[in-house]
């Protein structure tokens, strides 16, 4: 099922990358998903996703122009057109 899993922890890195892989394995029933991991340890976040193969949260992490703000995001973006 597409979703986002995350755990917000200063602890062992190999123990959270374990426990985050984990719950994105529990999600990938479906072939057409794909999953990814973003881990920022020195903030002690630990994320993963699971979309459909080719929507917009197949894209993750988005980041701005410099770098500095992340998002991941879990769902469709439908925006109006401009």
């Amino acid at each position: 099922m597409p979703g986002i899993v995350g755990i917000i922890e200063a602890s062992e890195s190999e123990k959270l990358h374990r426990r985050v892989e984990s719950m994105l394995k529990r999600m990938m029933h479906d072939p057409g998903y794909r999953s990814g991991m973003h881990i920022q340890e020195k903030l002690g976040l630990w994320s993963g996703w699971v979309a459909r193969e080719g929507s917009s949260s197949g894209r993750m992490p988005v980041w701005n122009e410099t770098r500095e703000i992340c998002l991941i995001f879990s769902g469709e973006e439908f925006a109006e057109p401009r």
